[in-house]
């Protein structure tokens, strides 16, 4: 291999490929994942989302997609809508316990993913990852 390449983004990119095939992880299609992913940031930059907006601003994604896969999200209990206090009309997307269970797991599995790296007698616990409905 040719050491001109990131090391930290090959490690980060073989980790998220042993994400996607561990059984036990809850497996989501890809605009699933995409759309948990850019609202964990935005949860994680301590935004309030609402449908609407993150609908219109979802980027390369349609907002009809979105709307299909915060139904299908919510449907999988990972997402809950929240009515505003003062419009009831306006919808809040915040994550669940099972999406915050999820997360921990996540955290997990690349803390245990960076142990192993600086100490090869650590080794990843992934059968301790089961997620239920």
């Amino acid at each position: 291999m040719n050491n001109n390449f990131s090391k930290s983004y090959i490690k980060f990119c073989s980790l998220l490929a042993a994400l996607r095939a561990l059984p036990t992880i809850l497996q989501m299609s890809v605009p699933e994942e995409l759309v948990l992913k850019k609202l964990i940031v935005l949860w994680g930059n301590g935004a309030r989302v609402s449908v609407m907006g993150f609908m219109k601003d979802c980027g390369t994604i349609s907002p009809t997609t979105v709307h299909r896969v915060l139904e299908k999200l919510k449907k999988s209990k990972m997402i809950a809508l929240i009515e505003d206090e003062v419009d009831a009309r306006r919808k809040f997307i915040h994550p669940t316990k099972l999406c915050e269970k999820y997360l921990a797991q996540m955290d997990q599995v690349v803390v245990d993913a960076n142990n192993y790296d600086q100490a090869s007698s650590l080794k990843p616990q992934a059968s301790s990852l089961k997620l239920k409905y």
